[in-house]
């Protein structure tokens, strides 16, 4: 992660961060089951509470094998400020939308992104 490069004068190493990302995405997968199983009760009236959670607990592991499965079903402001909780206790890091994208290549960032930060009026053009 090129922000800890930046803001740490210690080595670090990328597994350790990686746990740290992993857990803290784990830590939210009953949180996510339960808005997916919510969801899918408002789509499927015919559907009784069991049949809606059995169904959005298999897809939320359908889409928990991964990182990037993750983070597109994640609730990514929360998860950022856990985050940000973390880094901080851990390595005296804030993370905050500014100083993400700040650390960003134009090029890496996708429309998600874009609109992600737009609701924290970040323009990542300015950057």
């Amino acid at each position: 992660m090129k922000l800890l490069d930046w803001e740490l004068d210690k080595e670090f190493s990328k597994e350790e961060i990686d746990i740290i990302i992993n857990n803290t995405l784990d830590e939210f997968r009953e949180e996510v089951i339960e808005s997916f199983t919510d969801s899918f009760q408002k789509e499927n009236r015919g559907w009784n509470s069991s049949k809606c959670y059995r169904e959005a607990k298999k897809f939320v592991e359908q889409n928990y094998d991964t990182l990037e499965k993750r983070m597109k079903i994640v609730p990514g402001k929360k998860v950022l400020s856990k985050l940000s909780d973390k880094f901080h206790e851990k390595y005296g890091v804030i993370l905050n939308p500014v100083k993400i994208a700040y650390h960003f290549e134009y090029e890496d960032i996708s429309e998600e992104m874009f609109d992600f930060f737009k609701t924290f009026n970040v323009d990542l053009r300015d950057f």
